[in-house]
């Protein structure tokens, strides 16, 4: 591939055209990771239901705490929109209050149930990257 640029009007041009493009390869990659963790959304409370606790019902308070998918400027990642213990809860403890008298306890649990469903989509999540480097190296050629 060979460019030729005469005078600063081309280059000025050419310019603008190489941040077009950085742009769109940016926002595809972008697409691309939102595109592989997203299944996360669905996975990861199917593994809290089937895992954790269900008497007291921390379960379904862990499956409802509402993961989102949030794209970020260099990639996609995924939040809660409770504040629960989550890397806590993962390494198998859960610290909660002992009904009637308050007391706070630490109480052993499954461990994994967030880190297995990740580990699960690890393929997926690599075919896809892999897919949208792909789109972004032919668009380059």
């Amino acid at each position: 591939m060979s460019l030729e640029v005469r005078g600063a009007a081309d280059m000025k041009r050419i310019a603008g055209e190489f941040e077009a493009a950085a742009r769109t390869l940016n926002r595809d990659l972008v697409d691309g990771a939102a595109a592989a963790v997203k299944p996360l959304t669905r996975d990861i409370p199917a593994s809290a239901l089937a895992t954790l606790p269900r008497s007291g019902g921390l379960a379904a308070r862990t499956a409802a705490a509402g993961l989102l998918l949030e794209r970020l400027p260099n990639g996609a990642r995924i939040n809660t929109t409770k504040r629960y213990q989550f890397d806590l809860m993962d390494k198998g403890t859960v610290r909660h209050p002992v009904y009637r008298t308050g007391r706070w306890v630490a109480q052993h649990i499954t461990p994994g149930w967030l880190t297995r469903p990740i580990l699960r989509n690890k393929p997926h999540e690599q075919a896809e990257l892999e897919k949208s480097l792909q789109r972004n190296a032919d668009r380059v050629r």
